[in-house]
């Protein structure tokens, strides 16, 4: 029998920067101390069981007085403050060499502000903007009218140090929701088997090499600055080397029409999209996001299994 996987950060061995910061070694390292003092508060915000942890490190408020927990959710907000990443032995030497590149777009990438080698941890500067997710309408259109350059800018850059594209993790991701959905709607699993099946077929075919992608441009991964005016792409840990289409389709396969503009500002500022492959991951994150959505009960099974029916009948839906 398979071990039970630790739901807590501080419960996960593979982690072994956890110990350091619940002593408190870690916050005082590198640019990171003079926004969170020498005993922060931290608040985690993802969790991989035996493969990294991601928290954010934060002064200690007036809520946050008495004994120091560092794994406690019961956090007050503060400004400031940056983001710790602790990794599995596995994954670290590959989250090293992703932040060395990804701190080569200036201005795009918040900055590593320490690599802690023993802890197998990063220190990282916490970006400022509204993350596209949690963003109204019309600042998340003003954000759309930026990325198409931004992205053509990120992919220009040599892919130096970055492991190539896992060309059938969209397709595996695709068939465990198929799977998990069959219990709550066999038919609607059995349809989606053959675009799993084509998927599979179609993108093991990509030939290797491609351009440096950030690989997780999700709407939570990008922060919109209205002061500023500005665009930050955040958690890089899935950046690779690969074709550029990866980038460009969970926005399009989201957001539909609303992404042309960004689509066409790409191709002007010297990107290539072969138009097949994009609506090809297009429709592979458009069929998990539904598979999803009818595993968790989040649509009556009517609803999830004409979406998924529309999907695998190349009636694509513009919008979620």
């Amino acid at each position: 029998m398979t071990p039970a996987q630790p739901s807590r950060w501080q419960d996960d061995p593979a982690l072994a920067g956890r110990g350091l910061l619940q002593r408190g070694l870690l916050a005082g390292w590198d640019g990171c101390a003079p926004t969170v003092g020498d005993r922060p508060a931290a608040r985690e915000l993802a969790h991989r069981p035996g493969g990294r942890a991601t928290l954010l490190l934060q002064r200690r408020g007036p809520a946050d007085a008495g004994e120091h927990d560092p794994g406690s959710s019961e956090v007050a907000e503060q400004p400031g403050g940056c983001i710790l990443k602790l990794y599995s032995a596995a994954q670290f030497p590959a989250a090293v060499a992703v932040a060395r590149a990804a701190a080569r777009h200036d201005g795009l990438a918040p900055r590593v502000l320490g690599v802690h080698y023993s802890a197998r941890a990063l220190h990282i500067e916490r970006a400022t903007g509204v993350p596209l997710d949690q963003a109204d309408p019309a600042r998340r259109q003003q954000a759309l009218d930026l990325l198409g350059g931004l992205i053509a800018r990120v992919h220009a850059k040599p892919p130096v140090q970055l492991p190539p594209w896992d060309a059938l993790h969209a397709v595996r991701k695709l068939d465990r929701w198929r799977l998990r959905a069959a219990s709550v709607d066999p038919a609607s699993a059995t349809r989606a088997r053959a675009v799993v099946m084509r998927l599979a077929e179609s993108f093991a075919g990509i030939r290797a090499g491609g351009v440096g992608l950030h690989g997780d441009l999700s709407l939570r991964n990008i922060l919109y600055d209205q002061v500023r005016g500005t665009v930050r792409l955040v958690d890089w840990d899935r950046a690779a080397r690969g074709p550029a289409e990866v980038d460009l389709a969970p926005l399009v396969g989201l957001l539909g029409e609303a992404t042309e503009r960004m689509v066409n500002d790409y191709r002007a500022a010297g990107g290539m999209v072969a138009q097949d492959l994009l609506a090809d991951l297009v429709l592979a994150n458009r069929l998990t996001r539904a598979l999803r959505r009818l595993a968790r009960g989040e649509d009556p099974v009517g609803v999830g299994s004409a979406r998924v029916a529309g999907l695998v009948e190349g009636h694509v839906p513009t919008s979620r």
